[in-house]
């Protein structure tokens, strides 16, 4: 299996068109581009975009084949579906898989690290997890099941806002029920893993109507390139489209309207809002000490991290006692600095407004695992820095605590791979 195809010129895929898609040069009917989605266009040029990928040989492999980086458009659409066709395979767990970013150089987690110890291999290097990939200019969203009708409101959606994508079949159309697809979007500035996540949320509620497979919205979560099984590749689908970059703020400015009147006064000075503090019922079991502990291990300092923070945290009013979540809430912004919190009196960034009046994004056991998943990871990082660099022993000491409480796999894995065993001492 080779690691990448190579670039061919992408084109529209005249032979692999969607079934259910109207053709805009023939159909008089499909509005002219722009309309509403039009808003969300870049003023970057196609031309000037950029993306990477990085390529699994198969689906448990977590280790990459191959890397590239700064593709332009033609390139990307070539390696995910290049138009000679779909790759063909009778199981699809051993074609190819990408995320459309780099990895970092980190010491490995999970199987990887143990599979790695085990066979006496270097604990640190390229893995794909959420501790490694970097940053995207390019969005995946998934599809299984969709309706035909569906199918076809997404697509000439991007095709009416002038967006430029890919979108093809996956390996499972014409072998379980309804559409199966996936798409990918260039954007215009690079997003780490939270705010991939953030964006990726955003377009699906506004784009694909939050019919998209939520595991799509993290990073290091792999998608299949294009691939059919040899009997139902006659029903492979694929659509290659240039056209505008999405715009990043624009999407950004869609996920949080923020009201236009001024807020009475600064934050600080707000008394809490009166909430039913009754807590709904709810599978989603909210534990407040542990928020507040994984809180201590956020960034507080710059607007991305405290963004999200603040949507997870709305995603989580009604499954627990609201007024809890306000003050953990209001006691994270406050361990900001003065430069941080220097607007905090203006609407955009007033951390009670935002609570009081934010629009919940997520479901609330998403807004709970990005909570802890975060300050599992920040905690683990900040143990890695200390083995070389001098750290401040109390947050030093949380980090350690946090882990050992809430995520004892992940504290064990790291005492196993740095204490020094009892055949070394």
């Amino acid at each position: 299996m080779t690691a990448m195809a190579d670039p061919q010129h992408a084109t529209e895929h005249p032979l692999y068109w969607p079934p259910f898609l109207r053709r805009p040069d023939t159909d008089t009917s499909l509005p002219p581009p722009g309309g509403p989605m039009g808003a969300l266009r870049s003023t970057q040029p196609l031309s000037d975009w950029r993306g990477s990928l990085t390529c699994f040989d198969g689906f448990f492999n977590t280790q990459p084949a191959a890397e590239a980086a700064d593709l332009p458009f033609a390139d990307i659409a070539a390696r995910l579906a290049p138009i000679q066709g779909p790759q063909l395979v009778c199981d699809k767990r051993k074609g190819q898989f990408v995320i459309p970013t780099r990895l970092s150089v980190q010491p490995l987690v999970g199987r990887t690290l143990r599979r790695a110890i085990e066979r006496k291999l270097a604990t640190v290097g390229k893995q794909r997890s959420a501790s490694h990939v970097t940053k995207s200019t390019l969005v995946a969203m998934e599809f299984d099941g969709l309706t035909e009708e569906q199918a076809r409101i997404i697509l000439e959606r991007l095709i009416e806002g002038g967006f430029a994508f890919i979108a093809y079949s996956s390996w499972s159309y014409g072998r379980k029920p309804g559409v199966r697809m996936r798409f990918w979007l260039p954007i215009d500035r690079s997003l780490d893993r939270m705010e991939y996540r953030r964006i990726a949320r955003v377009i699906n509620l506004t784009v694909c109507d939050d019919l998209g497979d939520d595991s799509a919205e993290n990073l290091s979560q792999q998608q299949g390139v294009w691939m059919a099984a040899p009997d139902t590749a006659h029903l492979a689908f694929c659509l290659v489209h240039p056209g505008h970059v999405l715009s990043v703020a624009a999407l950004e400015d869609r996920m949080l309207a923020v009201p236009t009147t001024p807020p009475a006064t600064s934050w600080l000075s707000v008394p809490s809002p009166e909430f039913d503090t009754q807590p709904t019922t709810d599978s989603v079991k909210v534990d407040l000490d542990q928020i507040a502990a994984a809180l201590q291990l956020w960034d507080a300092e710059n607007y991305q991290p405290w963004i999200t923070a603040g949507m997870c945290l709305i995603a989580l009013r009604g499954r627990a006692p609201t007024d809890a979540l306000y003050d953990r809430w209001i006691a994270f912004c406050a361990r900001g600095s003065a430069r941080a919190t220097a607007k905090n009196d203006q609407p955009a960034f007033s951390p009670s407004r935002l609570f009081v009046e934010g629009k919940a994004l997520m479901p609330a056991d998403r807004a709970l695992a990005t909570l802890f998943a975060v300050a599992r990871d920040n905690a683990l990082a900040l143990l890695h820095k200390s083995l070389t660099t001098p750290v401040s022993p109390e947050p030093l000491q949380h980090a350690a605590r946090y882990l050992w409480t809430y995520h004892p796999r992940t504290w064990g894995e790291f005492i196993r791979q740095h204490r020094p065993s009892k055949e070394a001492a």
